[in-house]
């Protein structure tokens, strides 16, 4: 199990992000002991750049599943994210297991009602995790900050054939971000990534095809401290 304790982060450099700035979180085929994510290093061009560095895994739970990211060079798990109980609508915390860097808190509160009348209605929808669902055009997320607007970090849905079957996301995170370590846009994708994988995948369309928006937020312990809105 991981020991967390939260500490202030030094700067924006490897050992506070852990993962790539641009990276691809393709698809493995599942085994009895859970579901995973490859995180292979990419690039400008969203091509692969060099061999995976760790994978993103979902082992199940007793009341939900546990998601954990582990490395390549060390074989040790270095971050965690678990649901929160007890809160209305979806509810996660993202930590680093050596207890660097913030405590990240992505939940969807009080959009939980506004979010389930949107998707009655098949509208674009905003959900905080405050993140809003869309079930037209390609699989998205853009992070912003809430008071700057500007975009922070973004994923999508590159293509639903990655060796012939497996799905395969692009995450990008701007160099000039300061706010959130690279993994924490990595870690919100994976939900979606897991979620897109229960759709009809006739339904849901790759990077090749048309557009798509959701919003989402995020915001550092303690809450509502320099909070990021992520669209989806």
């Amino acid at each position: 199990m991981c020991h967390i304790a939260h500490r202030s982060a030094a700067g924006k450099n490897a050992s506070f992000n852990l993962l790539p700035a641009i990276h691809l979180l393709a698809e493995r085929s599942p085994n009895w002991y859970g579901s995973a994510f490859d995180v292979i290093p990419s690039n400008e061009a969203s091509t692969v750049a060099a061999a995976p560095v760790g994978t993103w895994w979902q082992t199940w739970g007793p009341i939900f599943p546990i998601y954990t990211y582990e490395d390549v060079a060390n074989s040790q798990t270095t971050v965690v994210m678990r649901r929160k109980l007890l809160r209305l609508g979806q509810s996660h915390v993202i930590q680093r297991c050596d207890g660097e860097g913030p405590v990240i808190y992505f939940t969807e509160g009080m959009n939980f009602f506004s979010n389930r009348v949107r998707k009655i209605l098949g509208r674009a929808a905003v959900r905080s995790e405050r993140v809003k669902e869309t079930q037209q055009g390609f699989q998205s997320i853009t992070f912003r900050g809430v008071e700057s607007r500007k975009e922070l970090a973004s994923s999508v849905l590159q293509e639903r054939h990655f060796h012939g079957k497996f799905d395969l996301w692009l995450v990008q995170n701007h160099k000039k971000d300061l706010i959130l370590p690279d993994y924490v846009a990595s870690a919100t994708t994976l939900l979606y990534a897991f979620f897109t994988l229960h759709q009809d995948r006739r339904k849901v369309m790759s990077h090749e095809h048309e557009d798509l928006g959701v919003l989402m937020c995020v915001g550092l312990w303690p809450c509502g401290k320099r909070p990021v809105a992520a669209r989806i």
